[in-house]
């Protein structure tokens, strides 16, 4: 990876970091996440997901609902692929914010997010 960027999302109306994950839930589609500021209430973004982790998922209780999947992964794979996407996400998590809280401030910082996904050129990934 060449150059990542990091920064913490802010409201565009008031400058809160505070927030409500609103999700839109429709078959055959994406999940859609609208992002609404705590404090203002203001519209401040919206991500389709591709792929959702649960941190707090109890993968133990799923196993006994997988049992009854007819596919070609037996649940126990299944679960133990759940346990790593678990365990990369809160991995992934602890760093951003660690790198979050030692990052210098930037004018980066106060670029809008749209511009920098842009220029990035992001891809999805893990």
């Amino acid at each position: 990876m060449d150059s990542e960027i990091i920064r913490r999302e802010r409201c565009p109306k008031c400058k809160g970091e505070a927030f409500k994950n609103n999700f839109l839930l429709t078959p055959g589609h994406h999940a859609r996440v609208f992002v609404e500021c705590a404090a203002c209430g203001a519209f401040v973004a919206r991500y389709i997901l591709h792929a959702y982790v649960d941190p707090n998922f109890d993968l133990t209780a799923s196993l006994n609902r997988l049992r009854h999947m007819t596919n070609d992964e037996s649940p126990r794979a299944v679960v133990d692929e759940m346990a790593i996407h678990q365990r990369r996400a809160r991995e992934q998590f602890t760093d951003m914010v660690t790198r979050l809280d030692k990052a210098v401030p930037s004018p980066e910082m106060d670029r809008p997010l749209i511009e920098i996904i842009r220029s990035v050129g992001t891809l999805e990934d893990e």
